[in-house]
């Protein structure tokens, strides 16, 4: 999964194509890739297959729970907020996707979900009307000092 400037903070008001000009001096990733495309097309694509993994997963009668384990965050409980600090919050956009989250959590076998690329842990319950709750992660890995969560299904 990629973001899509979907985890922008909401007091920020901003387009995309702004953000995206943006990158380079908030994100590493402008500078260390070659990239020809747009994010929010890539993270499209992604999500589109995503989906259709989830889906049959989901459709199987044998499998009773799904976990889901993406690079970048995919709910707002997983990510970081500093009001205050507007830097941050737009560079936010570059760390989630919340359009993919929305769509995955319509998924009524999906248990949890654990995320990465932020460095920053988070622990939360997400309750869903009309199905299970989500146990939703961020591994709080950083360079030099990997991480884990230990999930139970």
């Amino acid at each position: 999964c990629w973001y899509d400037y979907s985890a922008v903070d909401p007091a920020i008001a901003i387009s995309r194509e702004a953000l995206a000009q943006l990158k380079g001096s908030l994100n590493a990733d402008a500078r260390k890739m070659d990239w020809r495309r747009r994010d929010w097309d890539f993270a499209a694509q992604l999500q589109q297959a995503l989906l259709q993994r989830l889906d049959a997963q989901c459709e199987d009668p044998t499998v009773a729970k799904v976990a889901v384990v993406t690079h970048v965050p995919l709910l707002e409980a997983q990510m970081t907020r500093r009001p205050a600090d507007p830097g941050w919050g737009t560079s936010n956009a570059y760390f989630g996707n919340l359009t993919t989250g929305r769509d995955v959590l319509q998924r009524a076998k999906v248990r949890a979900i654990v995320s990465g690329h932020s460095h920053v842990g988070h622990e939360a319950i997400v309750q869903r009307e009309g199905a299970e709750p989500v146990a939703a992660y961020v591994v709080p890995s950083d360079y030099g000092t990997p991480k884990f969560v230990l999930l139970e299904l």
